[in-house]
């Protein structure tokens, strides 16, 4: 049984988009091709990865549901003044067909995971054939180019080998009349998936049974500690982790509420260290996506914080956000969350969660 889908609103936002730019008929015609797409996938591919890769985190339907949203947070009134009531887009930083290309590129950038993992990016070809209804001529091959060159830069190694994928996406293209720009297009993508986290993308039922391998384990229990916010409006990322603790002499099975990972103080500077490099990584890609793409450029700012639990209750530890933003003071190296704030050390970070998790231990005695 395939998955229900829900439209979402970027989805009426890209069908607005290409009535208005392509007239009635044609925008119809063309959001026809990207509904059919997104059928096919839902019924032949997406729910597929699961089986085929089972120990990684969600790359389903759900999980593209989240990078569509993404985008359109991202963007936010780039894409023009929306009226929800009416459903009519005015004219924004992206066109019509621009717009249909990015949700596309959303639909697909996955699904080269049902033959393997690695170079999971570049084999996306044969499904878009598979999935795709042609129109016929050279169209159909534009499309399926300029599709496969911004998925293809959502993640790996560029044509030089380095991780600058995003260096060597062509730079301008034409789709029915209308202007494309990939370039612009391709960090959008890679954004809005590198923040495709949270509990939606694991089990928190087969974490418990310790049913992920131990190679798998540690990117579900990221997934499901974490929390983000894309705020346009305020300029900036903000991303909030969830951890429950547990001492090392005690049960994993409690009857306390789990929020986020449960986690023994034995594994915690492991885990935080996973976390740490994961903030560090999506400033870095915050960074680069701005780069080459100006309509992210109100984000400017990157914040994490802490919450950690232990019996149902919240440990008081008052850890400050720490914030990457885009100041930069030449001759400054670029910090680490740890340098950028001490009170995030793990080995002190851990003594002073083991004092209080053991007070409040002492209060339930």
């Amino acid at each position: 049984m395939s998955y229900i889908w829900e439209t979402l609103e970027i989805e009426e936002i890209i069908l607005a988009a290409l009535i208005r730019d392509l007239d009635r008929s044609h925008g119809d015609d063309r959001f026809g091709c990207y509904t059919t797409v997104r059928k096919n996938l839902l019924e032949n591919v997406l729910e597929e990865i699961k089986k085929i890769q089972p120990d990684m985190t969600d790359h389903g339907p759900k999980h593209i549901r989240n990078v569509l949203e993404n985008i359109q947070d991202l963007l936010g009134d780039s894409t023009g003044n929306w009226d929800r009531a009416i459903k009519k887009l005015e004219q924004g930083a992206l066109n019509g067909m621009e717009l249909y290309i990015l949700g596309l590129s959303a639909l697909f950038h996955d699904v080269g995971n049902v033959f393997k993992r690695e170079e999971h990016q570049k084999q996306i070809g044969p499904i878009y054939d598979y999935v795709r209804p042609t129109v016929g001529g050279n169209q159909d091959s534009e499309e399926k180019s300029i599709i496969l060159d911004i998925c293809k830069a959502h993640c790996g190694d560029g044509l030089d080998g380095s991780k600058n994928t995003l260096g060597f996406v062509t730079d301008r293209s034409k789709l029915a009349r209308q202007e494309i720009r990939p370039k612009l297009l391709a960090p959008i993508l890679r954004f809005a998936d590198e923040l495709a986290e949270g509990e939606q993308r694991t089990s928190h039922y087969l974490i418990q049974r310790h049913s992920y391998p131990e190679g798998s384990l540690k990117f579900h229990q990221y997934a499901l500690s974490s929390n983000v916010d894309i705020d346009r409006a305020h300029g900036r990322i903000r991303l909030k982790y969830h951890i429950t603790l547990r001492l090392p002499h005690e049960s994993e099975t409690e009857r306390f509420q789990h929020h986020g990972p449960l986690v023994s103080t034995d594994d915690l500077a492991g885990f935080l260290m996973i976390v740490y490099h994961r903030i560090e990584k999506v400033n870095q890609e915050r960074q680069y996506a701005k780069f080459y793409c100006p309509l992210l450029e109100p984000f400017k700012e990157t914040s994490a914080t802490f919450n950690f639990w232990y019996k149902g209750r919240e440990i008081p530890v008052d850890l400050p956000s720490v914030i990457f933003s885009d100041l930069v003071v030449p001759g400054d190296p670029q910090k680490t969350v740890v340098e950028r704030d001490n009170q995030y050390n793990p080995v002190d970070l851990i003594v002073r969660l083991t004092e209080a998790m053991n007070r409040i231990a002492s209060q339930e005695e």
